[in-house]
């Protein structure tokens, strides 16, 4: 097995890209603070204490502000008119459009996995792709735009997936969004059985891929099986592993601070070599500049898996 680098140094911003972390605390001497553009606007969330002074960061930013609190203690943050419509922002030249405040704590386009997106945009060309635990279908945006054979978004959040619709009609590309359970239906398409408790579930053929991009939540449970990427990363590896066709590859994330870069790769291999498919190659992405480390644990680990 070989192990490489992908972009070793921090890549700057380019101009195609108006979306970025302009202040990431940890890094920076203020943890539980972050300060994020898109676009024309700026959305500041607090994790700790919801101690900010908005005026000072708008005077900073020269872009309208909003803030989030997202805290144990609750707080009632004001929420401008505008921070609920959509604001357009571009990535690597790839349009998007979305509200900083939504019906959910998350925005819709994750910023730390844009190195995982430009991953995705190098290397979906010709392919066949699976983004699973879709959420807002960015990757498989990325994708389809950047020459994916076919692309299909997999998420159990109706509005969620409609979201990613939206941005492939904006970007002039078609992709295909199945509302289902991660387990329900990669299970199926990787040739296995769901048993009784799989009965409440549409019944899928196997089904092959030449990518597929896997970047779980840190914990969720069904009725197939809990998701949890710090006591479970091979349940929810295998099934991807399964679905890919010989030489295909598993673009993967782990966002827990709790499983160091080097214990989840050997999780991951570990997995695809108990799986019968053993993997040849593993390139690190690491993240871009505007989200440092200190120790060189980055918050989110990205790795491309090739069986």
């Amino acid at each position: 097995m070989r192990t490489v680098l992908a972009n070793a140094a921090p890549r700057p911003i380019d101009a195609e890209t108006t979306a970025y972390r302009l202040f990431h605390g940890i890094a920076e001497g203020c943890p539980g603070l972050t300060i994020d553009r898109y676009g024309d606007r700026v959305l500041v969330q607090t994790f700790r204490e919801p101690e900010v002074d908005l005026a000072v960061v708008e005077e900073w930013t020269g872009r309208p502000v909003v803030w989030r609190h997202r805290g144990p203690e609750r707080v009632d943050t004001p929420v401008p008119r505008w921070a609920r419509e959509p604001t357009a922002f571009t990535e690597n030249g790839v349009a998007f459009r979305a509200p900083l405040v939504h019906r959910g704590m998350d925005p819709w386009l994750f910023l730390d996995f844009r190195a995982g997106r430009r991953w995705v945009r190098e290397n979906a060309a010709g392919r066949r792709v699976l983004n699973a635990f879709a959420y807002t279908c960015g990757a498989g945006v990325v994708a389809a735009v950047h020459g994916a054979a076919s692309v299909l978004n997999l998420d159990h959040g109706a509005w969620a997936l409609e979201a990613g619709a939206g941005w492939a009609v904006d970007n002039g590309v078609e992709m295909e969004c199945v509302r289902e359970d991660f387990y329900a239906a990669t299970r199926q398409w990787a040739g296995g059985s769901l048993g009784r408790r799989g009965r409440r579930y549409q019944k899928r053929d196997p089904r092959r891929f030449d990518l597929v991009v896997l970047d779980p939540p840190t914990l969720s449970r069904g009725p197939l099986g809990a998701v949890d990427i710090v006591r479970d990363y091979p349940s929810l590896a295998k099934p991807c592993i399964g679905c890919l066709d010989e030489g295909g590859v598993l673009l993967a994330t782990n966002h827990s601070p709790r499983v160091s870069t080097d214990d989840w790769i050997h999780q991951v291999t570990r997995c695809a070599e108990k799986a019968g498919r053993p993997v040849r190659d593993v390139e690190i992405v690491l993240p871009d500049g505007d989200f440092p480390s200190f120790d060189g644990q980055p918050p989110l680990s990205i790795a491309a898996f090739t069986t």
